[in-house]
């Protein structure tokens, strides 16, 4: 539950995806050696991977991982990113409609790996 603007208590269907994207910023900074998971080599890879092929990808879809892509491809977009495949594999996403196994296919796999 939460207060919306016109200041009515309202139910939040997006509180657990929205904890899971947070705590998977907080993952992210418990990377080996004080460096960010999100800023490790393998990562990297694995974002250019899914951001070179989203590159091609129509405008629709575009539009809706724009968030994961900003930055052109640097380090925001992979920080948000990899706190959005942490929530994924968590059990919820702050955005229920976003597909992380269709657009972040190969960051997906990395932060399942890395979880197991």
């Amino acid at each position: 539950m939460k207060w919306n603007r016109g200041g009515v208590y309202v139910k939040s269907n997006r509180v657990v995806g929205a904890l899971n994207h947070e705590v998977g910023h907080a993952y992210d900074t418990s990377g080996l050696n004080s460096k960010l998971w999100s800023t490790k080599s393998a990562f990297r890879a694995a974002y250019r991977k899914d951001y070179n092929k989203l590159r091609s990808a129509s405008v629709v879809d575009k539009q809706k991982v724009s968030y994961y892509m900003q930055g052109d491809g640097g380090p925001a977009g992979r920080s948000e990113t990899f706190a959005e495949c942490f929530a994924n594999v968590m059990g919820r996403e702050i955005n229920g409609g976003m597909d992380m196994d269709r657009y972040f296919p190969n960051c997906l796999s990395y932060v399942k790996e890395l979880l197991d």
